[in-house]
């Protein structure tokens, strides 16, 4: 079983295809970068679910973005995204958070809610968004191989 590193491997590996397909979009070196962190950010997502380096990002990033939400008094926000946040406790290992369609569908529909409070990012949030998938599926592929990460010939 992969570790953290291997994901973060497979997550540049997920990049560089995903750059490969649509890098002519790139406007810039930074954009590439956000990229790059976008996919690497998701290859460690689906181990959210445990103790993990991946938990531990994701947590740590959702106290920051918490605490934003307190600044600014975006109390709607704050109380779906605390919600949202408890769901990795409670689920098994290698349930919901390793299955494609949910880690494709989850972040889809954050872009959704994001590109309608926030129309001026909806084509960069969605670019980061698709990386992000990426680097999530390469996750699913290093820990169940690529016929098993699609649930293909069960």
């Amino acid at each position: 079983m992969p570790g953290y590193k291997e994901h973060l491997v497979g997550g540049a590996a997920a990049f560089g295809i995903t750059f490969a397909i649509i890098g002519s979009c790139c406007s810039s070196r930074l954009t590439a970068g956000e990229w790059l962190l976008c996919s690497l950010l998701g290859s460690l997502f689906p181990d959210v679910d445990i103790k993990s380096k991946g938990q531990k990002v994701f947590y740590t990033i959702l106290l920051f973005v918490l605490v934003v939400l307190i600044i600014k008094q975006r109390l709607d926000l704050l109380a779906g995204l605390s919600l949202c946040a408890v769901v990795p406790l409670i689920v098994r290992h290698r349930g919901i958070f390793h299955n494609a369609l949910f880690v494709a569908a989850l972040p889809f529909s954050v872009w959704f809610l994001l590109q309608s409070v926030f129309p001026d990012y909806k084509h960069i949030v969605f670019y980061d968004t698709l990386f992000f998938v990426a680097g999530a599926i390469s996750h699913l592929i290093l820990d169940r191989g690529l016929k098993r990460a699609f649930f293909i010939g069960r």
